[in-house]
């Protein structure tokens, strides 16, 4: 049988057998009364839950890996000794945990189990760690009682750490299921399909336990599932360190393992070595237990145990794709310097969460990821009245003002929104906000980041524009400017004839490099004469038309010099915009275009809108003359052209 097919059985069998088993484990436990009671101060459950869910994690992971393992990859060093070695501690971890939950035992003694077992591992199956892969600058392999000194130490911080997370409903399970598909994935590429098997057995456990073990708990894992499956990540973080990865792709084989091992359990390491140094520092045992955990943290200040445990689980993963970014696109492949970024960037991160966490409790976080993306958004989505954005979104708030009754003529933009209303504010991250009555006077930075439609370069190209928009609102007069730069590349495939062209940002005149660095210099002034005029002019884009695409105005072209003449009254908008333009046809005269257009809108119902449109556009040079900008076009009356009777 196939390595995937062995590895796929396995983690179906175990999952099933956890899934099959749960109920009836839950439902004796409760009629034997072998439930763990809230009495104590450091218990996070309010009503009695049975804690022998070890035993089923056990009997699933003994039972799949025995009925799948695959004897005949006999040819991997130390496959049947880790087999027959793991079997054997977790048998006598397995009785530990049970005996401490039926009739207690002392620390001591835990300690001494531990201690027998690592001795097992480490000693009697040599399963030490054997180099520290160059970190601390330590090159050379480890002398032999400097490997088994390291090892046992390493031993009792992973079993340890997964037995002090197991503390919050779905914590342990989901932290567990995430490291064994890390590692399992690790082992398959490797061509250790015995390994990838126990990690992926381990994996099918914890997604049948995380059904009966996620908030609200229906049953706890205890000693007995944690130590079994501590011992496991054990055997599993040791092999990954020392594993030969010449079957690996290139890019597993370039990752640091030592490394990796400690990023796929960050949370449990850094959980066990925060609490064993504070009760250090207050001069108590270090297993003592306590409620100074961080998920204890996060429950302290309301974040709830959903919450924590899906919080914990997603920054797990962060960690691990962390390193991956470091090493993979960064190249930072020094061990020492690797280790350090990977444990600030860990420890950093997890305070992020917690104070993220705690601004949702107060209800601002919400808020704060509004902003966040606002300013991000601002080049592309503009804040306050001037309205673009995207397609489907502009649709649904256009919707929302017309069937409210206001007399809106959304086809002409960009447009203001003439009354106050509310219920646009912050609809949602992709709408817009809404004209406010008093004064008001903001300053947003902006940033837009877009991969290049360059496909001309070998490899991904970035564009991008950041600067600075201001923007002025009263009664009367409105003003909203955006500074900046922008730099990009072209693609040279598309314009093979023609002056290379990017969407909103204009022509390129550089076409040797493919690429444009431009300022930019946008905005809109207007001036409201009285409620029925709006007199505008500015460096902008605007449209007329309400579909994809927008007549003869794109929503696709750069900023314009305009002005523009807006008459609003009763259900009636006229506009006038006069504008220049840009021709890639020029062919050696000027390439500017001038523009004079004329909308008439009339809003026959809410649900219908009558429109009439119309547009002259002349060469500013030609062979004859030198025709600038015509005066004769700048009428203010549509469908009246008296130039073209001359002609």
């Amino acid at each position: 049988m196939s390595g995937l097919y062995i590895l796929i059985f396995g983690f179906f069998t175990a999952l099933i057998v956890v899934l099959f088993s749960m109920p009836s484990l839950i439902k004796v436990a409760k009629l034997k009364n072998l439930v763990d009671s809230p009495l104590e101060d450091r218990k996070m459950h309010r009503w009695s839950i049975p804690t022998l869910g070890g035993v089923v994690i056990f009997g699933a992971i003994v039972f799949s890996y025995s009925l799948w393992f695959p004897e005949n990859y006999d040819f991997i060093d130390g496959m049947l000794v880790n087999f027959k070695f793991l079997i054997s501690s977790l048998i006598l971890l397995f009785f530990v945990g049970v005996k401490d939950y039926i009739i207690g035992t002392a620390p001591v003694k835990k300690l001494i189990a531990h201690i027998i077992v690592a001795f097992i591992l480490v000693v009697m199956a040599g399963l030490r760690i054997e180099s520290m892969h160059g970190i601390f600058g330590v090159i050379n392999p480890l002398s032999l009682w400097q490997s088994y000194l390291l090892s046992i130490l390493a031993y009792l911080v992973i079993i340890n750490s997964i037995n002090l997370i197991d503390g919050l409903d779905g914590l342990a399970g989901l932290v567990s299921l995430l490291a064994s598909v890390f590692f399992g994935i690790l082992f398959y590429y490797s061509g250790n399909i015995p390994l990838s098997l126990l990690a992926f057995v381990l994996s099918g456990t914890m997604l049948g336990f995380i059904f009966f073990n996620f908030y609200p708990a229906r049953v706890f894992m205890g000693d007995a599932g944690s130590l079994a499956i501590g011992s496991i990540f054990c055997v599993l973080s040791i092999n990954s360190i020392n594993e030969s990865y010449l079957l690996a792709p290139i890019w597993i084989q370039t990752l640091n393992k030592a490394v990796l091992a400690m990023s796929i359990l960050a949370y449990p390491l850094i959980d066990t070595l925060r609490v064993f140094t504070l009760r250090i520092l207050k001069d108590k045992s270090p297993f003592t237990a306590d409620k100074n955990h961080i998920h204890h943290n996060f429950e302290k200040i309301g974040f709830g145990h959903a919450k924590t445990s899906l919080s914990i689980f997603f920054y797990s993963l962060t960690v691990v794709l962390f390193q991956l970014f470091l090493q993979l696109f960064l190249n930072i492949n020094n061990p020492t310097l690797l280790l350090f970024i990977q444990v600030v960037f860990s420890c950093l991160t997890l305070l992020i969460i917690y104070l993220l966490a705690k601004l949702y409790i107060k209800k601002k976080l919400k808020n704060i990821i509004l902003n966040i993306v606002g300013l991000l958004m601002a080049f592309n989505v503009f804040s306050q009245q001037y309205i673009y954005g995207d397609i489907q979104s502009r649709y649904k708030m256009e919707k929302y003002i017309c069937f409210e009754g206001e007399n809106h003529h959304s086809l002409s933009k960009p447009y203001q929104i003439n009354k106050n209303q509310s219920k646009i504010y912050q609809k949602g991250i992709w709408d817009y906000s809404a004209i406010k009555d008093s004064s008001k006077f903001t300053f947003l930075p902006f940033l837009s980041l877009q991969e290049s439609p360059a496909i001309s370069y070998s490899s991904p190209k970035i564009n991008y524009a950041t600067g600075i928009q201001l923007n002025y609102l009263s009664s009367k007069f409105f003003y909203q400017i955006r500074l900046g730069f922008q730099e990009g590349f072209v693609n040279n495939d598309r314009f093979s004839n023609k002056r290379p062209y990017v969407r909103s940002i204009g022509y390129v005149d550089d076409t040797n490099s493919m690429s444009y660095s431009k300022p930019i210099f946008q905005g809109v002034i207007s001036y409201k004469l009285n409620k029925y005029i709006l007199l505008s002019a500015g460096n902008e884009k605007n449209t007329f038309g309400d579909g994809y695409r927008s007549l003869w105005l794109s929503d696709f072209a750069p900023a314009y010099p305009f002005m523009k003449l807006e008459s609003t009254f009763w259900k009636v908008k006229y506009v006038n915009l006069w504008s220049l333009h840009e021709d890639q046809y020029s062919k050696g005269f000027s390439n500017l275009k001038w523009a004079s257009s004329h909308l008439l809108s009339y809003n026959v119902t809410k649900w219908m809108n009558l429109s009439l449109f119309e547009s002259v556009v002349w060469q500013d040079k030609d062979t004859l003359v030198n025709r600038g900008p015509d005066i004769n076009y700048f009428n203010p009356f549509v469908f009246f052209r008296p130039v073209e009777y001359g002609i």
